[in-house]
C-alpha cells in the first residue's frame, strides 16, 4: 500500500519479483555480453559488397556504364520499390539516396515480405507484414532507414557498411528475426514499440537498444544487458524515475526483456508494479553466506564466508571482531551506542531502512575499511575508516571522511539522486545539510545545481567563469567572458547579470531574480545561455535589456517565467517558458492533468515531445509553455513523474459569437493536384470555415461543432483541403461568426451560423501507376497498370502492327478518360513506354572445378532464365583464360541467342575453381599452397567456402572457428589446410581438414634422414555448439588427416541424440562440450609396413575425457597406399620383390577386414579385397569401430581352387 519498492519478494505475488540474479531455469535472464567462443554462431560477421568487395574508399571513383541497349537501368520489384537493373543503376541508386537521417521520408510505405524477398536501395520509412519461411530483407550500404516490424518474421535481415537503421515492432505486436547480420561501420538502434525475438545476431557495427522489449543475445554499445521480468499487470516501465516506455508488450512467454545498464557494486534491479506502472531501482544485493549469529552484550568473533544480521536497539558492549576477509554484516534498522565493529580484515556492510551509528566519541566502525551499500538512511556519528566505500544510498556524517570537503547547497538535502561529472554517486551530506564531496585541487571547482529530485554536480577549472549567487552576492558580471556558470540559491534576489561577450555562452542553474530594472543585461554581442532548474527573470519593466546584441535562452530542463518582456525583438526562446503577459508569439500552451482532470501545477516532470525527451517543471497554473518546438497535437506530447503518467492537453482559445448571418452560393472544385476547393458566399461574416466529413465517416453532419470531424479555415471566401482518396465521399457544412478571429470549440458553437449539409464525391486526375519500360517483345504489349474502367486506348510509334505495339522500340499510349467518368477528372492522358530487349540470365552450375595441371571438363554446364517457349541458347559458355591455381569467371562470349534477347551473367555467379594440386585426405607434401577460394554450393542453395591454404584458424564462409588443429602433447595451435568436397549424387558435402608437418624455427618443414617432413601427433578439436553450426551451414562430414592416415567422420553422429544424452549422463552441457580427434604416429612391432597410427576420439566434459568410439557408428579410417609406397622405397629392408606383395590394415594385434578404393576416371569406385602397393593413388577404408593403433600389414594371397583367383 506504500508504493515502496520491496526487496524481498511478495509470497502473494512472485511474479513482481525482478529476476536480477539469474534463475538458472531460465539462462536467458543472465545479461550476455561476451559471445559464446564454443558458439561461432555468436560471431559477427560481415557480408561483403559484391560492388565493392573490401568497403575501401575510392579516391577517383569510375562511374560505371551499361552495354544493354534501352536499358532503364532502375526498376521496381513485387513491392513497388526501387532495384538496379544493370551496374549504372546501382550507381544511380547510390548517388541518388546519399542519406540523411533528418531528411528521411515522412511517407510509410507498405511491405508485404509474403511476396518476396526485400532489399531497400532507398533510405526512408518502410512497415513490414508477413510471415513466409525464409523472408530475407537487406539495407544496402550508405542508407538510412526506419523499420516497423508489424508482426513480420524474418529469416535474415542484413544491415550493410554504414547504413543507419532503427528498427521497432509495431505497438502490441511480435515480430521476430532468425538472424540479423550488422556489418562493420553501421548503426542498429531499437527504439519502444512491440516485442521483438532474435535468435542469431553477427555484428561488426554499433547496436543500441532504447526502450524495447527485445530478445537477443548481442552486444549493446552503450554497455546495457539484457534482464528478463514478468509482465504481468505491466503497462509502462520507469528506470529510477526515467522513462524506459510508456506502453510495453509482452513476449510470447509472457516476459519482458529490458535492457538496463548494469548494477553497481552490490546491487541489483528490483522492480515493483503499481497501477500498471513497472518501477526499476538498484537495491542492495542478497548477500551470499551460511547465517551466523551474534551474541548480545558480548565481544564476537566473525568468520569468513558468513552473514551475520542485526536490527533495533543493539545492547551496549556488543562488539563485532572481523579478523578474516568475506564477512557480511546486515544492519536492518538498528541503532548503537559506541564502537561496533573493529575489523582487521575487508568486509561487506549492508544497511537497511534507516540505521544510527553513534561512536560516543569514537569511531562506530574501526580498522580495516568496508565497503557499505546503502537502501535507506545510515547515520553515522564519528570519523569512518579511512579508504571507506560508499556504493549506495544515503549516509550523514558528523565527520567528512578522509578525502572528502563539505559545500553548502541551495536546496534542502533529502534523497535526490546525485550525479557528479555525467557519473551516479551516493550522496553523502553532513548533519548541517552540506554536501561531502571528493576534495579537489586547486585550480578547480564545483558547479552544483539541485532541486528536490536530482543534484547535478560539475567539476569546473579555474579557466571557466563561475558565479554563486547570494544575498551578499547577487550580481554576475560576466563582462566580456565567452565562457561562464550562474548558479542561483533557489530562492529569488535582487540582482543583475551582465555580459558583453560577442559570442558568449552560459549555463543559468535555479536563477531567479527579481528587481526593479533589467536582470539580464546584454551588449554588444551575443549570448546563448543554457536554463536548468526553476529559473525566473522578473522586472517592473522589462527583464531583459539588449543594446546592439541579442540573447538566446535555451531552457534545458525546469522551466522559465518572464515577466513583462512585451518585446521578443532580439530574444529566442525554447523550451518552456511563461511569458507575462501571454506573447502573440508561435508557442502551445499545454496543461497537464491528473486522472481526475486536475491541473498538475509546480510538478517535475519528464515529458516526451515528437518523441524526445525532457525535464521540465509545470507553471503555477499546471502548465508547460512550450516555444520552438512548432504545431503540437495531443497525441505528441506525454509526461509522468517516474510514478504517474499524465494527461497533455493543448489549450484553445473560445469566443462568443453571434448568430443569423447568410451562407450561399456553396460550391465544390476538384482540381488536378487532387485537393478539393469549396467556395461560398457570406454576408457580415469576420470568421468562416469548412467543417468536414472524408472517407469512413459517420452518415450526416449536424449543424453544430462535431469534435470527430476536420476543421478548415476559411481564406476569403474559399477553402482548399488536400489528403483526399479519388472516390471519397465529402460531407461538409460551411460555418461563419460576425467576430473577428474566432475559432469553432464546443463552447462557442451556438454563436456560429452554419450552411445546409453538403455531399461531394471526390475525383482526381488519373494518374498511371507506373511508366517503367518493359522486358517483353515478339508480343502485343501494353504497360500493366490499372486503367479507367471508361477509357479508350490508342497508340502511337515507328513499330505499330495494326495499331498496336509489336517489336522492340518507344511507344505513346493514350489514355482519354471521358466526362462522366466517377472517379477520375475527364482528358487524356500520355503515358510513354518501351518494348526492350528480353533479359537473358545465365546460370553457370555451383561447383565446377579441376586440380591443377588437368584439363577443363569438355562443357561448362549453365541453365538460363528469360527464355521464351521454342527459343534456344547455342554455343558454349567459356571462362577467363588462366591455368593456375584460382578462381576463374565465367564468359558468355561463346554463347548466343534471338537478337531480341540481351544476354548476361547471374549476380554473385559461381566460379570456375582450379584447386592447387590433387586434394587428398592427407597433406604430406610439405609444400604450402598459395591461397585459393574454394565455394561448393548445395542444390538447396547453401554456399560454404574456404580458403585452401596453410591456415592455424579455420574460416568457413563468414565464420571463424578457431584452432582447430592442435598439437597433442602441448595444446598449442599447429597448421593444417582446408577443402571441400562435393558429392554430386547425393548432394552431400565432405569438409577436410590436413595436418601439416612439424615446422622449424625459419617456418620450413622439419624432415627425417631420407629428407621427408616429420608428422607429430595432432588433434582435432571441435565443440558441440560448432558442429551445429557447420551441419547447418551444410556440412555433412569431416575427415581430418595426418601424414598418410585419415578419420572421416559423419556430423550426424555427433548431433544424435545418443550423444545428447551421453553428453547429459556425463554431467555436461551443449555448449561447453568438446569433441577430440587425435592421430598419433607410432613405430609399431615387426610385421608393420610402416609405422602405425594411434587414434583415439574422445568427448571432454570439465576438462575429462571420455571415448566416444562406440557412439561414432559411421566413422572410418582411410590410409593412403601412394605414402606407403613412397616410403617402402626408403626402407633398405625391403627389395623389389616387396611390391609384389599385399597389404591390409591391421587393429593392434588383429588383422581387420578393410576395402581398397581405386577410383576410375568417370569417378565409379572399384572395390578390391587386398591391395598390392603397385596400385598408387589409392587407399585402404576400414570402420573406426574403437579407439586404438591401427597400421599397414602385409599379408599372404591363397590361391582359390575353383577360378584360379586372388583370394
Amino acid at each position: 500500500p506504500t508504493d515502496e519498492p520491496t526487496a524481498t519478494p511478495d509470497p502473494e505475488n512472485p511474479t513482481d519479483e525482478p529476476t536480477a540474479t539469474p534463475d538458472p531455469e531460465n539462462p536467458t535472464d543472465e545479461p550476455t555480453a561476451t559471445p559464446d567462443p564454443e558458439n561461432p554462431t555468436d560471431e559477427p560477421t560481415a557480408t561483403p559488397d559484391p560492388e565493392n568487395p573490401t568497403d575501401e574508399p575510392t579516391a577517383t571513383p569510375e562511374i560505371p556504364t551499361c552495354d544493354v541497349e534501352g536499358c532503364a537501368h532502375i526498376s521496381q520489384d513485387e513491392n513497388g520499390l526501387d532495384y538496379p537493373l544493370c551496374r549504372y543503376g546501382r550507381y544511380l541508386l547510390d548517388e541518388e539516396d546519399a542519406y540523411s537521417v533528418a531528411t528521411l521520408s515522412n511517407d510509410l510505405r507498405i511491405v508485404d515480405l509474403n511476396r518476396a524477398d526485400v532489399t531497400f536501395y532507398r533510405s526512408g520509412q518502410y512497415a513490414l507484414i508477413g510471415d513466409r519461411k525464409g523472408a530475407t530483407v537487406r539495407v544496402v550500404k550508405n542508407r538510412a532507414a526506419i523499420l516497423e516490424l508489424r508482426g513480420a518474421s524474418i529469416d535474415t535481415l542484413t544491415v550493410e557498411a554504414n547504413a543507419v537503421v532503427y528498427i521497432r515492432a509495431a505497438d502490441n505486436s511480435l515480430a521476430s528475426i532468425k538472424k540479423l547480420e550488422v556489418a562493420s561501420g553501421a548503426a542498429v538502434i531499437f527504439s519502444e514499440g512491440g516485442a521483438i525475438s532474435i535468435e542469431t545476431v553477427n555484428n561488426k557495427g554499433d547496436i543500441s537498444v532504447e526502450g524495447t522489449n527485445l530478445f537477443a543475445d548481442l552486444t549493446e554499445m552503450n554497455g546495457r544487458a539484457r534482464y528478463a521480468f514478468s509482465a504481468s499487470g505491466v503497462q509502462s516501465v520507469l528506470v529510477e524515475g526515467e522513462r524506459y516506455a510508456w506502453a510495453v508488450t509482452p513476449d510470447a512467454d509472457g516476459k519482458l526483456y529490458l535492457w538496463l545498464k548494469r548494477p553497481g557494486e552490490g546491487m541489483q534491479w528490483t522492480a515493483t508494479v503499481t497501477e500498471g506502472t513497472m518501477t526499476l531501482r538498484q537495491t542492495a544485493k542478497a548477500p551470499s553466506g551460511d547465517a551466523g549469529s551474534i551474541i548480545p552484550g558480548e565481544r564476537n568473533t566473525l568468520k569468513s564466508g558468513t552473514v551475520y544480521t542485526l536490527s533495533g536497539d543493539i545492547a551496549e558492549g556488543t562488539v563485532l571482531e572481523i579478523m578474516e576477509s568475506g564477512v557480511t554484516v546486515i544492519l536492518d534498522g538498528t541503532t548503537s551506542a559506541g564502537t561496533l565493529i573493529e575489523a582487521g580484515a575487508p568486509y561487506d556492510l549492508i544497511v537497511r531502512g534507516d540505521t544510527i551509528l553513534d561512536g560516543r566519541g569514537q569511531m562506530p566502525l574501526m580498522g580495516s575499511a568496508p565497503k557499505i551499500t546503502v537502501d535507506g538512511l545510515l547515520s553515522v556519528q564519528g570519523q569512518l575508516p579511512n579508504g571507506t566505500q560508499v556504493l549506495s544510498g544515503v549516509v550523514i556524517c558528523s565527520d567528512a571522511p578522509d578525502g572528502y570537503t563539505a559545500w553548502a547547497i541551495s536546496v534542502p538535502l533529502a534523497r535526490q539522486k546525485v550525479t557528479l561529472d555525467g557519473t551516479a554517486m551516493p550522496l553523502l551530506m553532513t548533519p548541517a545539510g552540506e554536501l561531502l564531496l571528493p576534495a579537489l585541487a586547486d585550480d578547480a571547482t564545483y558547479s552544483i545545481s539541485a532541486d528536490a529530485d536530482t543534484i547535478v554536480i560539475e567539476t569546473v577549472h579555474a579557466q571557466v567563469l563561475t558565479f554563486n549567487l547570494s544575498e551578499n552576492a547577487p550580481n554576475a558580471d560576466a563582462g566580456d567572458a565567452s565562457r561562464f556558470i550562474v548558479n542561483g540559491q533557489n530562492g529569488y534576489l535582487d540582482g543583475v547579470i551582465h555580459s558583453s561577450g560577442a559570442a558568449a555562452s552560459a549555463t543559468l542553474r535555479n536563477v531567479q531574480l527579481n528587481s526593479a530594472s533589467s536582470v539580464l543585461r546584454v551588449e554588444n554581442g551575443a549570448l546563448s545561455a543554457t536554463l536548468t532548474g526553476s529559473c525566473a527573470l522578473l522586472s517592473d519593466g522589462a527583464p531583459i535589456a539588449l543594446d546592439n546584441a541579442q540573447v538566446s535562452l535555451n531552457v534545458e530542463s525546469g522551466r522559465l517565467v518572464l515577466r513583462n518582456q512585451n518585446d521578443l525583438t532580439g530574444i529566442t526562446l525554447r523550451g518552456n517558458v511563461r511569458v507575462e503577459p501571454e506573447s502573440d508569439a508561435p508557442h502551445t500552451i499545454v496543461t497537464i492533468r491528473d486522472a481526475q482532470g486536475n491541473p498538475v501545477p509546480n510538478k517535475a516532470l519528464t515529458v516526451v515531445i515528437g518523441g524526445s525527451q525532457y525535464r521540465y517543471t509545470t507553471h503555477f497554473d499546471g502548465t508547460l509553455q512550450l516555444w520552438g518546438f512548432g504545431d503540437l497535437t495531443g497525441q505528441d506530447i506525454a509526461a509522468t513523474d517516474g510514478e504517474t503518467v499524465y494527461s497533455a492537453v493543448i489549450a484553445g482559445k473560445t469566443s462568443s459569437a453571434v448568430t443569423g448571418l447568410e451562407i450561399s452560393d456553396i460550391a465544390a472544385t476538384d482540381n488536378e493536384d487532387g485537393t478539393l476547393t469549396i467556395t461560398f458566399k457570406t454576408t457580415g461574416a469576420k470568421s468562416a470555415g469548412v467543417q468536414v466529413y472524408a472517407g469512413e465517416a459517420p452518415a450526416s453532419m449536424p449543424d453544430t461543432y462535431r469534435a470527430d470531424a476536420k476543421q478548415y479555415e476559411a481564406d476569403g471566401n474559399a477553402v482548399t483541403i488536400s489528403g483526399l482518396n479519388t472516390g471519397d465521399v465529402v460531407i461538409y457544412r460551411v460555418y461563419a461568426s460576425a467576430e473577428e478571429n474566432v475559432t469553432l470549440t464546443e463552447s462557442n458553437a451556438d454563436g456560429f451560423s452554419f450552411s445546409e449539409e453538403c455531399f461531394h464525391v471526390h475525383r482526381v486526375k488519373w494518374v498511371p501507376s507506373r511508366t517503367a519500360n518493359t522486358t517483353y517483345n515478339a508480343m502485343t504489349y501494353r504497360p500493366r497498370m490499372t486503367l479507367p474502367e471508361t477509357a479508350s486506348i490508342t497508340y502511337s510509334g515507328n513499330n505499330l502492327v495494326g495499331g498496336l505495339p509489336f517489336y522492340v522500340g518507344s511507344y505513346v499510349m493514350h489514355v482519354k478518360i471521358p466526362e462522366g467518368d466517377p472517379i477520375y477528372l475527364p482528358g487524356t492522358v500520355d503515358v510513354a513506354f518501351s518494348i526492350q530487349k528480353i533479359p537473358l540470365t545465365i546460370c553457370p552450375d555451383a561447383n565446377q572445378q579441376k586440380n591443377e595441371g588437368e584439363a577443363d571438363p569438355a562443357r561448362f554446364t549453365f541453365t538460363s532464365i528469360g527464355l521464351l517457349d521454342g527459343d534456344v541458347v547455342s554455343g558454349i559458355l567459356k571462362r577467363e583464360p588462366g591455368e593456375e591455381a584460382g578462381n576463374y569467371s565465367f564468359v558468355l562470349t561463346g554463347l548466343s541467342a534471338a537478337d531480341y534477347y540481351t544476354l548476361r551473367l547471374m549476380d554473385d555467379a559461381p566460379q570456375f575453381t582450379i584447386l592447387p594440386t590433387e586434394p587428398s585426405w592427407w597433406g604430406g607434401g610439405g609444400e604450402r599452397l598459395n591461397p585459393v577460394q574454394q565455394v561448393i554450393e548445395r542444390s538447396d542453395g547453401r554456399k560454404m567456402f574456404v580458403t585452401i591454404t596453410t591456415q592455424e584458424q579455420l574460416v568457413l564462409s563468414y565464420s571463424e572457428l578457431g584452432s582447430v588443429v592442435r598439437n597433442t602433447a602441448d595444446d598449442q595451435p599447429r597448421p593444417f589446410t582446408p577443402s571441400l568436397t562435393w558429392n554430386k549424387k547425393t548432394d552431400e558435402v565432405l569438409l577436410r581438414i590436413s595436418a601439416e608437418a612439424e615446422l622449424n624455427k625459419d617456418a620450413g618443414y622439419v624432415t627425417d634422414s631420407y629428407g621427408n617432413p616429420v608428422y607429430g601427433a595432432r588433434t582435432l578439436r571441435f565443440g558441440y555448439m560448432s558442429l551445429r553450426y557447420m551441419n547447418n551451414a551444410g556440412i555433412d562430414a569431416i575427415s581430418f588427416s595426418n601424414k598418410n592416415a585419415a578419420v572421416i567422420l559423419r556430423l550426424s553422429d555427433f548431433l544424435s541424440a545418443d550423444m545428447e544424452k551421453a553428453i547429459k549422463q556425463a554431467g555436461g552441457n551443449l555448449t561447453t562440450t568438446l569433441f577430440r580427434v587425435t592421430i598419433e604416429p607410432v613405430d609399431l612391432p615387426d610385421g608393420a609396413v610402416t609405422g602405425g597410427w594411434n587414434i583415439r576420439t574422445e568427448m571432454v566434459i570439465d576438462r575429462k575425457p571420455t571415448d566416444i568410439s562406440g557412439l561414432l557408428p559411421n566413422a572410418q579410417v582411410a590410409v593412403d597406399m601412394e605414402v606407403v609406397a613412397k616410403l617402402l622405397t626408403n626402407l633398405d629392408r625391403y627389395d623389389e620383390k616387396t611390391f609384389d606383395k599385399h597389404f591390409t590394415l591391421r587393429r593392434g594385434a588383429q588383422t581387420q577386414e578393410s576395402v581398397f578404393i581405386a577410383p576410375y576416371q568417370d569417378d565409379e569406385l572399384e572395390k578390391v579385397a587386398y591391395p598390392s602397393v603397385l596400385f598408387a593413388s589409392r587407399y585402404l577404408l576400414m570402420p573406426l569401430a574403437e579407439s586404438g593403433v591401427v597400421d599397414v600389414v602385409m599379408v599372404p594371397i591363397e590361391e582359390d581352387a575353383a577360378d584360379g583367383s586372388a583370394g
